[in-house]
């Protein structure tokens, strides 16, 4: 899997919500080559996803838990293509992709934090 991110900092709103200690929202853009998903409803799509997790960073070690994050389909690509995943990165940094009102990437990290009590640093 290859991934262009960003980082976010973050504080906790609610300690009894943000028991694992989050400090940091990440945000990436990945490549998948689809296939088997045995944990999800049916097979993969190969192309492009944003996926927004919270981590905890201390020491040098960055820790997180699986379900604690979310993650949206982006766009089909039969092959992975550098300059369009560059390219997906910088539209959705600039809110060019969209979810309702809000850019894609501003409505995902939103529901992250307000899910794990987490609030901008």
């Amino acid at each position: 899997m290859i991934a262009l991110k960003q980082t976010i900092q973050v504080k906790s709103a609610s300690p009894e919500v943000n028991a694992y200690g989050y400090n940091t929202i990440v945000v990436e853009v990945t490549y998948d080559k689809g296939g088997a998903d045995y944990f999800g409803d049916g097979p993969k799509k190969r192309g492009f996803t944003l996926l927004v997790r919270p981590e905890k960073v201390e020491d040098g070690m960055r820790r997180f838990q699986a379900y604690d994050g979310n993650k949206k389909f982006m766009e089909e690509a039969k092959r992975y293509n550098p300059k369009r995943h560059a390219a997906l990165f910088d539209e959705l940094i600039e809110g060019k992709h969209k979810m309702g009102e809000a850019s894609l990437m501003d409505y995902l990290v939103g529901t992250v934090m307000e899910r794990n009590g987490l609030v901008k640093a």
